[in-house]
């Protein structure tokens, strides 16, 4: 069976879009739910992520890794943006006993129904203005301080099933660099099943990842990135099969 072609002229571009792409919040947004409904909504997509995960996505963790597993106290992971659906839930079935809280882009909050569960169930929506900025920081922090995991996908745009890991700047890197704490990288990878033609998902979790104390913040930054950017291009050399065909074509 022919493989399905995806041509992108940057890896800026988004290839998947929501009902809204260019949603932006409303200038009273909270971030802090209700938390009984928070509480719902989280065991809700922990019960669907133990289903989807294994048995749609066919994911599970490299050999090599397995034994390994994120502190007790707040860290950061980083992840690859290769999944629609699974981006969201792979996080919550690699999270036995922690929360994660999932930086997203505030389109998401456009789709129907899930756009509205999504703050709900751990989503953090980044905000569109300066002014939204101090809340979304303290919001942040407030989850590390709870000893929660902050989900962040530095790829920002989703490009299903791609096996090599695109560029990301040492922005991404600004909270880890600010509160020094650790730093763990998840990269997805994909290998061709006996059945069927979707991929299988192997992934592997390495860290911590920390960024030398006497160096500047914009240092720090730059230096966390350098780290988890180099190991999770080494581990997406582990992904053998290609789902889809990416190609890139020259900006008219």
């Amino acid at each position: 069976m022919k493989k399905k072609t995806i041509y992108y002229t940057s890896f800026e571009q988004d290839l998947v879009t929501a009902t809204q792409q260019d949603y932006v919040l409303p200038t009273d947004y909270l971030w802090e739910k209700n938390q009984f409904l928070s509480w719902l909504t989280r065991h809700g997509v922990k019960g669907l992520a133990k289903l989807f995960c294994p048995f749609y996505l066919h994911w599970h963790k490299a050999k090599d890794t397995r034994e390994k597993r994120l502190p007790d106290q707040g860290c950061y992971l980083y992840v690859n943006h290769t999944q629609t659906v699974g981006d969201a839930l792979i996080p919550y079935y690699l999270l036995k006993k922690k929360w994660p809280a999932i930086i997203v882009s505030p389109a998401n909050l456009s789709l129907p129904i899930i756009g509205s569960l999504i703050p709900y169930g751990g989503g953090l929506p980044i905000p569109n203005n300066l002014r939204q900025m101090r809340k979304f920081n303290q919001t942040v922090a407030r989850n590390i301080a709870h000893n929660r995991c902050v989900v962040i996908y530095p790829e920002a745009h989703v490009w299903p099933y791609y096996t090599k890991i695109r560029p990301f700047s040492a922005g991404a890197f600004h909270y880890p660099a600010q509160d020094n704490a650790p730093v763990y990288c998840l990269t997805n990878t994909y290998q061709k099943q006996k059945f069927g033609r979707k991929p299988q998902i192997t992934s592997y979790l390495d860290g911590p990842f920390f960024a030398p104390a006497e160096l500047t913040l914009q240092e720090r930054r730059q230096n966390l990135q350098e780290q988890v950017q180099k190991c999770m291009q080494e581990r997406s050399q582990k992904s053998t099969y290609s789902y889809i065909d990416y190609q890139r074509r020259e900006a008219k």
